[in-house]
C-alpha cells in the first residue's frame, strides 16, 4: 500500500510539472504588409487648407526611416516642418506660411515603415492646396546613367517654374521628387504649365548644383505640361570641370613619365639650363590620353631643369639626372614573352618591346615545322617601332618552333636581344565562334552619328571594338566560347571616344545603346545579329 502510495505521487508530480511548462507561442503568419493608412485629418487631398498640424493615422506602429533624406515637399518651404511619431500616428507641424492657391504635396518615399517587421509603404503623399482647386496633372520617367545606362538610385529629380538657364544653380525648384531604386520617378498634383526638368545626385542636400562632383541630367526642350505625362527619360553626366594638374612624374631608365588627372591634347618639355642637338628624346601617350613618356636619347650622362607644360595646366619644372649607359639593362628583353604552349590560331605572331627597335635582321630569326623551314615575314606595326609582327601562314593543329638569335632586333640604345627559342601548338578554328552584328539606328537624329561598337564579354571587359556607320555590319571572328554584350557609342564629334555633356553649353552627353538581347557564343558557330537602336 505504502508503494502505491509513492507511486501516486510520483505520478502527480510529473503530470504537474509538464503542465508547468512554458511554451512560446506559434505567432502565425509572418507580417510582410506595408501600414496602411486608417484616417488623416485634415483628408488628404483637402481644399482651403489652413491648418498648422497634420496627422495621419495607421492601422499598426510605425517607424520612421531616413525622413530627412527621403522626404520631399512640393514646393520647398522655407522651415522645415517637425515630424513626429506618437502612437500609430505621424504629426506633421507646420510653422512655415503658405503661398496662396497653391497646391503641397509631401512624399515619404520609403522612410514609412511598420514597428515589428519594418515593411516599407512605398511613395505614400499627402498633398492639399491653399485654394479650391487642387492641381492634378502627372509626369514620370526614368534616371540612366548616360554613360551604363544603368538606373539611378535617389537622384533628386526638379521642376523649375524659373526657364532660366542658371536656375538650378540659385533657386530651389517648384517641385521636387526622387528616384527610387529602378531609377524611376513620379511628379504628382502638379498644375498645368511649362518648366525646366532637371535632375541631381545632391551631395551637400540643399536641392541646388553648387558641387563640382554632383552628377546632373537634364531635358533639353521645356517640359510643357497640359496632361499627365510619361515615359521622360533623362540621362545622368558628371560634367568635365576638374582643374587640369600633374599627379606624377618618375624617371627610370632613361624614361620619363607623366600621368596627368585628365587627357591632354599637348605636353611640351623645354631644358632650361641645358641644349641637345637632333632628336634627343622619343614621346609617347597612353592611349587615354592622360600619360605621357618621354625616352631620352642622350648618350652621355648629363643633368638638367626642364619645363613641362600640358593645355591648360599651370607649368612644372623638374630636375632630371640621365645616365642611360648605367641604367638600363645590356639586354634587349622583350616585354612580351614568345608563344609557347597552346596558342589561339586567330591571333598573330607579335613581339613587343619596351623601347623603339632600330635594325632588325629577319635572317636571325627562324618559324620551323617538324624541322622544316616556314616562310614568315617581319614588320614593325606601330608608329614608335616597338612592336614586331611575325607574319606566317600558320596552319590549325600545329606544333612550330620559333628561335630569335642575338642581335635579331637592335634598339635606340644600340642593345639586341638574347636567344629565345619555344615551342608553341596552334588551336582549331572549330573552338571558336564567330558574330556578325547589323546596326540599324532608328533615331533620326543618330541617321549619320559615327558609332564605335564594343564587344564585351561576361567579366565586363571590352574585347573589341569596330568603328561603324549606320546600316552596315561588322564581323567579331574566332570567339572564345561564351556570353557577351554589345554596346554602341554614338560619336557625335567624331574623336573615336565617349563625351559627357555641360549644362550652361546645353551639351547632352553623347549617347550610348546596349543591347538588351543575350548573346551566347558556341564554339564551331556562326552568330547573326540584326539590332535596331530606338533610342
Amino acid at each position: 500500500m505504502k508503494n502505491q502510495s509513492i507511486l501516486y505521487t510520483f505520478f502527480i508530480a510529473i503530470l504537474l510539472t509538464a503542465c508547468a511548462q512554458v511554451v512560446s507561442p506559434t505567432g502565425g503568419e509572418k507580417d510582410i504588409l506595408p501600414p496602411k493608412v486608417t484616417n488623416a485629418k485634415p483628408e488628404n487631398g483637402s481644399t482651403n487648407f489652413n491648418a498648422k498640424e497634420i496627422v495621419i493615422t495607421f492601422d499598426e506602429y510605425i517607424q520612421l526611416g531616413t525622413i530627412s533624406e527621403e522626404l520631399n515637399i512640393s514646393p520647398p518651404l522655407n522651415k522645415k516642418p517637425d515630424i513626429t511619431i506618437k502612437g500609430k500616428s505621424l504629426s506633421i507641424k507646420i510653422s512655415d506660411t503658405l503661398s496662396e492657391n497653391t497646391t503641397y504635396t509631401f512624399s515619404f518615399g520609403s522612410s514609412i515603415k511598420d514597428n515589428n517587421e519594418g515593411n516599407i509603404l512605398e511613395n505614400y503623399t499627402y498633398a492639399f492646396s491653399t485654394g479650391a482647386v487642387i492641381d492634378s496633372l502627372s509626369a514620370s520617367g526614368i534616371v540612366l546613367d548616360a554613360f551604363t545606362i544603368e538606373p539611378k538610385e535617389k537622384f533628386l529629380v526638379m521642376l523649375y517654374e524659373n526657364l532660366g538657364d542658371s536656375v538650378p544653380y540659385k533657386e530651389l525648384p517648384r517641385y521636387i521628387t526622387r528616384t527610387n531604386k529602378s531609377g524611376e520617378y513620379k511628379f504628382q498634383n502638379l498644375k498645368e504649365g511649362t518648366y525646366r526638368l532637371f535632375a541631381l545626385e545632391d551631395k551637400n542636400r540643399n536641392s541646388k548644383f553648387d558641387q563640382a562632383n554632383e552628377t546632373i541630367a537634364f531635358q533639353e526642350e521645356s517640359l510643357k505640361l497640359n496632361r499627365d505625362t510619361s515615359g521622360l527619360k533623362l540621362f545622368s553626366f558628371l560634367e568635365d570641370k576638374t582643374r587640369q594638374f600633374l599627379v606624377k612624374n618618375s624617371y627610370s631608365k632613361g624614361k620619363l613619365t607623366l600621368i596627368y588627372n585628365r587627357p591632354t591634347q599637348q605636353v611640351d618639355l623645354q631644358p632650361l639650363d641645358a641644349t641637345f642637338q637632333n632628336q634627343w628624346f622619343i614621346k609617347e601617350q597612353s592611349k587615354e590620353g592622360d600619360t605621357v613618356s618621354y625616352l631620352f636619347l642622350i648618350p652621355d650622362s648629363t643633368s638638367f631643369k626642364a619645363e613641362i607644360k600640358a593645355d591648360t595646366a599651370a607649368p612644372d619644372t623638374i630636375e632630371l639626372k640621365i645616365n642611360t649607359k648605367k641604367e638600363l639593362d645590356s639586354i634587349l628583353k622583350p616585354t612580351t614573352s614568345v608563344p609557347s604552349g597552346s596558342f589561339n590560331i586567330s591571333k598573330s605572331l607579335r613581339l613587343m618591346f619596351p623601347t623603339p627597335i632600330k635594325v632588325w635582321d629577319p635572317l636571325l630569326v627562324s618559324l620551323m615545322k617538324d624541322s622544316v623551314p616556314v616562310p614568315f615575314e617581319v614588320e614593325l606595326t606601330d608608329s614608335l617601332a616597338k612592336t614586331a609582327l611575325i607574319k606566317a601562314d600558320l596552319k590549325e593543329a600545329t606544333t612550330y618552333q620559333i628561335n630569335i638569335l642575338p642581335k635579331a632586333f637592335v634598339d635606340v640604345y644600340a642593345r639586341t636581344t638574347d636567344t629565345l627559342s619555344s615551342n608553341f601548338t596552334t588551336t582549331e578554328l572549330k573552338d571558336y565562334g564567330n558574330l556578325s552584328v547589323t546596326i540599324n539606328s532608328m533615331d533620326s537624329a543618330n541617321l549619320d552619328v559615327p558609332m564605335i561598337l564594343q564587344l564585351i564579354n561576361a567579366q565586363k571587359k571590352i574585347i573589341n571594338e569596330k568603328r561603324i556607320t549606320n546600316g552596315s555590319s561588322v564581323q567579331f571572328r574566332y570567339l572564345d566560347a561564351g556570353n557577351y554584350s554589345l554596346k554602341v557609342i554614338f560619336d557625335k564629334n567624331r574623336n573615336g571616344k565617349w563625351d559627357t555633356g555641360n549644362f550652361i553649353l546645353k551639351q547632352l552627353p553623347e549617347k550610348t545603346a546596349l543591347y538588351e538581347g543575350e548573346i551566347i557564343i558556341r564554339s564551331n558557330w556562326d552568330k547573326k545579329i540584326a539590332w535596331k537602336i530606338k533610342r
